[in-house]
C-alpha cells in the first residue's frame, strides 16, 4: 500500500531521472525506487551481490 512520501518520492525521483546524472547518482536513483518495491529487500541483495562481486576479484 502506497503512502503520500512513497509518490512524494517516486515524484522527486523521476524529476531527477530526466536530468544528466551521473553513474552513481542513477544507481542511487535505482535503489530509491527498489525501496517503493513491496518486496523491497531482493534489490539490495542484488545490489550488495554485485558489490561484493566487484572487490571480490581484487
Amino acid at each position: 500500500m502506497s503512502t503520500n512520501e512513497d509518490y512524494e518520492i517516486l515524484k522527486k525521483v523521476k524529476v531527477l531521472e530526466k536530468l544528466k546524472l551521473t553513474k552513481e547518482d542513477k544507481t542511487l536513483m535505482q535503489l530509491i525506487k527498489t525501496q517503493l518495491e513491496f518486496e523491497w529487500r531482493k534489490y539490495l541483495i542484488k545490489t550488495l551481490d554485485t558489490i561484493l562481486k566487484k572487490y571480490q576479484k581484487k
